[in-house]
């Protein structure tokens, strides 16, 4: 399991999260599912940020195939060192949304 926040401004504002004018959210990984979740969001340029390449790293397992918010894809790579890069994705940063790491499984 892990987690942690984002917080994103316009970078050029004076007092931007006293103002609330921020988006902050948090990323986490729980058994192959990494979900992503608004937890405020007051910031107008929000709708421009979209994630369009994701990284995990230090995972072991082999990945069969990833869903992206129940939707299927294989737009991914694995090497062999636990690396895994998601690929074309479109997920807006103003959304929750998830993403499922598929593993295959052993007998």
């Amino acid at each position: 399991e892990s987690e942690g926040d984002l917080y994103y401004d316009d970078g050029e504002s004076i007092g931007s999260q006293e103002n609330g004018d921020c988006l902050i959210s948090r990323f986490q990984m729980i058994q192959g599912e990494i979900s992503y979740n608004v937890l405020f969001n007051h910031w107008e340029g929000s709708d421009e940020l979209v994630f369009t390449v994701m990284t995990v790293l230090g995972f072991r397992d082999e990945i069969e195939s990833i869903t992206v918010n129940g939707v299927g894809s294989r737009n991914f790579y694995q090497d062999d060192k636990g690396m895994v890069t998601i690929y074309m994705l479109q997920l807006p940063a103003s959304e929750n949304w998830t993403i499922k790491l598929n593993t295959i499984q052993k007998p």
